[in-house]
């Protein structure tokens, strides 16, 4: 469960962290079955318990490495589908044991369990299952949460869908810290940052089992043909630069910034001193430079998170443009 470290952070200073939040954990029981049997449906919302499903056996675990307990969400399956009512979202609907079996061949009569059902809520119903689901545990009122699904998850789900890929987001508080969100929370949210894939509620916050730290958001990635957690880091996952500044090309990377020796006053490369040989000023890195071009062996580095995400999903597939 989260710690109650956000009282008197702002969330400002979240944002500029890219860290993440933290907040005050809810006293709700969880509903996950991690370390023992596949959790048992949660009535939240007026809805009768599913037939049984295929999923591994357990144990079920919350570290990298273990298979994750059927987590369940109450929400939008396919929210450019449909948005009239709240479905059922679970973890098991994913399950693509035979995804990366090139030799696999369903019995005679058999469900090819590597496709969405024909009748699936989810897109591409009747189409190749994903191989890999990034979780995106959020809050309303978490600047970070704000800004991933803003300018972060949009263009990489666009990519990484046709490679066989998926995300899901798991709304978990409203606009106030350890307060669980409603279904006009979820709407809202998935309106302004035009979700394009599965999103739901997760009221007994059972997902909080699998959190690395306790801030939001929270991501996680699900290798589904195993049902493995594959990887989990609090915070926005991000290219690199020296630091913890986030990048997306070489060029974001290379800024010197500091302090002229001659005046004290902020300058940004030497030519902003009047005697540009007294401009002692820092790397973006930490370390000293002179001149701007010290500073140019800065590299922005791939984001290893995505990195892993990318090991699972399959380039061959026709759409793919991952080299």
């Amino acid at each position: 469960m989260r710690s109650s470290k956000l009282q008197g952070v702002s969330s400002l200073a979240c944002v500029l962290a890219l860290a993440g939040c933290s907040s005050k954990a809810a006293t709700t029981a969880t509903s996950s079955g991690a370390g023992g049997a596949t959790p048992a449906f949660n009535d939240q919302y007026g809805e009768s318990a599913p037939p049984s499903v295929a999923y591994p056996q357990g144990p079920y675990g919350t570290h990298v490495g273990e298979v994750v307990a059927n987590f369940a969400l109450e929400g939008y399956p396919s929210p450019k589908a449909s948005m009239a009512a709240l479905g059922r979202i679970q973890l098991a609907d994913f399950y693509n044991p035979h995804g990366r079996d090139a030799s696999y061949a369903p019995a005679a009569g058999a469900v090819d369990d590597r496709l969405w059902p024909t009748d699936s809520p989810y897109e591409n119903a009747g189409q190749k299952k994903p191989l890999a689901l990034l979780i995106e545990v959020g809050s309303v009122w978490c600047g970070p949460c704000n800004q991933e699904a803003g300018t972060v998850l949009p263009a990489k789900h666009t990519t990484y869908l046709p490679c066989g890929g998926e995300f899901m987001l798991s709304l978990e508080d409203g606009p106030n810290a350890g307060v669980a969100a409603l279904p006009n929370n979820l709407t809202s949210w998935t309106k302004t940052y035009k979700v394009d894939y599965p999103g739901g509620l997760d009221p007994q916050r059972g997902l909080d089992q699998l959190f690395v730290e306790g801030a939001y958001p929270e991501n996680i990635i699900i290798d589904l043909t195993t049902m493995k957690i594959a990887g989990a880091i609090p915070g926005v996952p991000s290219n690199r630069c020296g630091t913890f500044e986030s990048c997306t090309t070489d060029a974001d990377c290379q800024k010197c910034t500091g302090l002229c020796s001659d005046t004290l006053g902020p300058c940004t490369v030497a030519t902003d001193c009047s005697v540009p040989a007294t401009c002692d000023f820092q790397c973006g890195d930490g370390a000293s430079c002179m001149i701007a071009t010290d500073c140019t062996a800065k590299k922005c580095s791939p984001s290893a998170f995505w990195q892993t995400y990318e090991s699972l999903l399959d380039k061959t597939r026709p759409g793919c443009t991952l080299p």
